[in-house]
Order: C-alpha cells, then sequence, then structure tokens
C-alpha cells in the first residue's frame, strides 16, 4: 500500500535492520526509482551535498537513530512530483538489502453543505462547494449541475468563469462568488429561488488525473417535517474550572418566525430549568433560583438563530449534561452539551433529535 499524503505535509518513510550496523561499515542510499539520489548516509555522516536539488533541504536522516539501526527519512513539503516509489538501499561491508516505499497524495478534496439548505420561493441561497488542492485554478473545472435534471448551472474553465455555458433559466441568477475563487471556494449563489429549482445541485471537480464532487439540496421548508428544523451544539464537552465562564452553543436553523419557538436550556441530570425564551422573547422568570443572574442568552443573536447560553461563575454542581430544547407546533429537536471539569473523563457527546 502506498503512502498517502496530504499536499504541503511531511512524511516519514521507513527502513531498519534488527541489528545496528556499524557506522563505519554503513552506506544508505535513498533513491527514487526513476534515479534521483534523495538522500546519501556515507562514512559515518549524512550528506546533503550529494542530494538531487529537488530534496535539498526536504529530505533528512534521523541522524540521532542511525546507530540504533533506523535509516528511515523524513520528506518535508510533499509535492505532486513526489510521487514515485523510494528505494533504501543498504550497503555493508558484506552484503547488501533495500526496501521500497511508494508515495501517492491525496491531491483533491471537495466538501459541500452538511444539511439541506430550505428556502422560500423569492428568497437568495448559497450551496457551499470547498476545494482542497494544489492544483493551479488553471488546470481545474469546477461545474454546478442540476442532478435530476442534468441542467449545467455554473462552469468554471481555463482559469475563468464561463456565464455562457448556463442554462438559460439560471441566467442572471447562479454566480460564483469570483473573489473567493483563488482561495478554493467555488460556492454558488442562488437568486430568487423557485419551485423547480427544489432539489440536488452537485458541484463536480476535474483535473486532469481524477473528478471529485460535493452535493448540496435546497428544500422548501414544510416539506419535509424531518429536515424542518435542525438544532446543533457542540461538538466537544466544554471544560472550565470553577469560577470560570463558558458559553454552551445551541444554534437553530428553521424557517419558523421567533414568536412560534420555544427554546429550553434544561440541567438533564436534575431537570432544571436554566434558561427560556418563549413567544418571542426571554423568560428570566422561569429560572431555577441557582441560576439567576449566572445563565443568559445573548439577546442581539437570537434573530440570527443563535440561543448559545453563557454561563458565569461555573460552580462544581454544574458538571454535567445541558440540553437545548427547541419546540415547534410540529416537533422537538435538540442538542446536548457538557460542562467537565478539566482533567476528569467525558465518556460520550449526544446530538439527539426527537420529533412527537
Amino acid at each position: 500500500m502506498p503512502l498517502l499524503v496530504q499536499l504541503g505535509a511531511s512524511v516519514t518513510l521507513p527502513c531498519s535492520v534488527d541489528t545496528p550496523i556499524p557506522l563505519h561499515e554503513l552506506e544508505v542510499q535513498w533513491m527514487r526509482d526513476s534515479g534521483s539520489l534523495v538522500h546519501l548516509f556515507l562514512g559515518g555522516e549524512s550528506r546533503p551535498e550529494s542530494q538531487s536539488p529537488a530534496y535539498s533541504g526536504r529530505a533528512e536522516f534521523f541522524t540521532e537513530e542511525i546507530s540504533k539501526g533506523n535509516f528511515s527519512l523524513l520528506l518535508r513539503n510533499v509535492t505532486t512530483k513526489d510521487r514515485e516509489m523510494y528505494k533504501c538501499i543498504v550497503h555493508t561491508e558484506h552484503e547488501s538489502s533495500e526496501t521500497n516505499v511508494t508515495i501517492d497524495t491525496e491531491r483533491l478534496v471537495v466538501t459541500g453543505a452538511d444539511v439541506p439548505v430550505f428556502a422560500y420561493a423569492g428568497e437568495d441561497v448559497i450551496l457551499n462547494c470547498s476545494v482542497d488542492t494544489h492544483v493551479p485554478l488553471g488546470e481545474l473545472e469546477v461545474e454546478w449541475m442540476k442532478t435530476n435534471e442534468e441542467i449545467l448551472v455554473l462552469l468554471f474553465m481555463e482559469g475563468r468563469y464561463r456565464p455562457e455555458s448556463q442554462r438559460e433559466r439560471f441566467r442572471g441568477r447562479a454566480e460564483f462568488f469570483i473573489e473567493e475563487i483563488p482561495k478554493g471556494n467555488f460556492s454558488m449563489k442562488l437568486r430568487d429561488v423557485k419551485t423547480e429549482d427544489r432539489g440536488e445541485f452537485m458541484c463536480i471537480v476535474h483535473t486532469d488525473r481524477e473528478s471529485v464532487n460535493a452535493t448540496a439540496y435546497v428544500q422548501e421548508p414544510g416539506r419535509f417535517t424531518m429536515e424542518r428544523l435542525v438544532v446543533t451544539g457542540a461538538d466537544v464537552p466544554v471544560f472550565a474550572y470553577a469560577g470560570e465562564d463558558v458559553i454552551l452553543s445551541c444554534s437553530v436553523d428553521t424557517h419558523v418566525p421567533l414568536g412560534e419557538l420555544e427554546v429550553e436550556w434544561m440541567k438533564t441530570n436534575e431537570e432544571i430549568q436554566v434558561l427560556l425564551f418563549m413567544e418571542g422573547r426571554y423568560r428570566p422568570e422561569s429560572q431555577r433560583e441557582r441560576f439567576r443572574g449566572r445563565a443568559e442568552f445573548f439577546s442581539e443573536e437570537i434573530p440570527k438563530g443563535n440561543f448559545s447560553m453563557k454561563l458565569r461563575d461555573v460552580k462544581t454542581e454544574d458538571r454535567g449534561e445541558f440540553m437545548c430544547i427547541v419546540h415547534t407546533d410540529r416537533e422537538s429537536v435538540n442538542a446536548t452539551v457538557y460542562v467537565q471539569e478539566p482533567g476528569k473523563e467525558c465518556d460520550h457527546i449526544l446530538n439527539n433529535v426527537s420529533h412527537p
């Protein structure tokens, strides 16, 4: 199996013997299969002056390990030109042996949206597509396709956007963020969403060696109850010392008006209500006494769907599970966050979704 390496990263090419060899008897050559000398150890020392210029300053031995029989090579800043088989050839006064290792690179990574994009007719939406590659822009081809209809929505080719290739119904409505393209951002802005835009869009990225794609979805609100309300929390426990302030994350993605949302923060292992947003406003009178003046929403962030909670002056008894529970007239969804003392074990992280 080849060593799969990200472009720009470092990799160790392994080579070792079971029994150390006296340094004065030892010669180690690292060679590319095509014949270039990558590095040389001879006469008891490494010889960087013998390296092929392409590896000068990039390939080196672990010098302190050679006397132990470890002749592995560290190769820095891997490029596409490094893809090949490498030979580690070990010579002594009495014998020679070699081992081979092959480098391949993760050349192209494309990511899109993780959840459907919800839109009412007439709204604008952004469909995400991010490209991680060292391939020059002029060698990339990026297509946005409406896959269920096999319609070309957007095209980037030969280093520039090609609006003349769009299907008529998307002209003037679908566009790249041109200034973001050099950063690998090929997201698409779709203006004035129409009912017929509902469905799957695919961002397809081609190079001369491979094609990779990412999928995004446009969905009308309310079409599927299971996808109407998305609530996300922290992905990892929040660690805090007593007396510190912490923020517990809760983000709500929905088109339900604020006045129809009810959001509760609960201390679940004690069944204590910590915070409540109901009928369009924060309800501090509903808090349990021990959290009054310590737990609060970021009021100015609520219209953006951010129902994160700031918990001031953390106490030992705050350790444990907090749940952000979001109710509408049709469903309830929750996200779980943990407050944990540094150094304590935390077994699990959950994101639970429940529907009536």
